[in-house]
C-alpha cells in the first residue's frame, strides 16, 4: 500500500504525553514553543480516515528545521538537540494501531497504539524530542511488519516534580489542577537546630505532598 499523507504543521504534543510517560499522540500546531513562526497546519481528514484502526508504520519528514526551546524530559534525561535537524530529514516513530484523540485545542491528535497493552512508552519519547518543533509532514503506511517494541527506559514511579532551574518545574504523575506542595529539604545544623533549603538544579528531583495528605 502507497504511503498516505496524514497531517502537516509544527509537530507538538500535549503535556499530559509526558507527565504520563505515554508519549503516543501527536498535536499539530500552528507554531512553535517560542518564536514568531507560522504554518498552516493541514489535516487529511479521508485519508486517516482509511486508516484508523489499521496497522501502519509512522515515518514523519522535516520540511523546516529550527531549535526547539523546550527543556525537554529531566525524569527521562531526555532533551532536543541543539542543532536544528536537516530538512528532508525523515524520522521512522514506528509500528502501531493508528487511532485519533480530541486534542487539548478541540483540534485532531494522530496516535499510535501499541498491541500489548502497555500504559507507557507508546512511542520512543527521543524521537519526539528531536522532532519537537519542527515543521513537518506526517505519513502513514499500512504494514505487517511486527508493532513496534517498547523501548528500553523506566517510566517514573509516584507522583514527582523536577526542577527546570529556572524557578518552574515539571511534574510526572500529577493529574492536572491537583494542589501538592514542593517540600523543602532538611539540613541538619546540629543541636537541634535544622536549615531548609530548596537548592535550585536543573533535572533535580524534588520532594512533593499532595495537599489532602496529612
Amino acid at each position: 500500500m502507497d504511503k498516505v499523507k496524514l497531517a502537516s504543521g509544527i509537530f507538538g504534543w500535549c503535556s499530559t504525553e509526558r507527565v504520563t510517560d505515554r508519549y503516543g499522540a501527536i498535536h499539530m500546531m500552528d507554531r512553535p514553543y517560542e518564536g514568531d513562526s507560522k504554518v498552516i497546519t493541514y489535516f487529511n481528514t479521508d485519508g486517516i480516515n482509511s486508516l484508523v484502526g489499521k496497522r501502519v508504520r509512522l515515518n514523519v519528514e522535516i520540511v523546516e528545521g529550527r531549535v526547539s526551546s523546550h527543556v525537554g524530559d529531566h525524569a527521562l534525561g531526555i532533551y532536543p538537540p541543539k542543532t536544528a535537524p536537516a530538512v528532508g530529514t525523515v524520522v521512522d516513530l514506528g509500528v502501531g494501531k493508528l487511532m485519533t484523540e480530541v486534542g487539548y485545542d478541540e483540534s485532531l491528535d494522530i496516535v499510535l497504539c501499541p498491541r500489548d497493552g502497555r500504559k507507557t512508552f507508546w512511542c520512543d519519547p527521543g524521537l519526539f524530542y528531536q522532532l519537537h518543533d519542527q515543521t513537518v509532514n506526517i505519513y502513514a503506511e499500512e504494514t505487517a511488519d511486527p508493532f513496534s517494541p517498547a523501548p528500553t527506559l523506566q517510566p517514573v514511579n509516584g507522583e514527582s516534580a523536577f526542577d527546570n532551574g529556572d524557578g518552574s518545574f515539571q511534574v510526572k504523575n500529577i493529574p492536572p489542577n491537583e494542589l501538592f506542595y514542593i517540600l523543602p529539604e532538611v539540613e541538619p545544623l546540629g543541636g537541634g537546630m535544622y536549615k531548609l533549603t530548596n537548592q535550585p538544579g536543573a533535572g533535580k528531583r524534588l520532594q512533593v505532598k499532595k495537599a489532602n495528605e496529612d
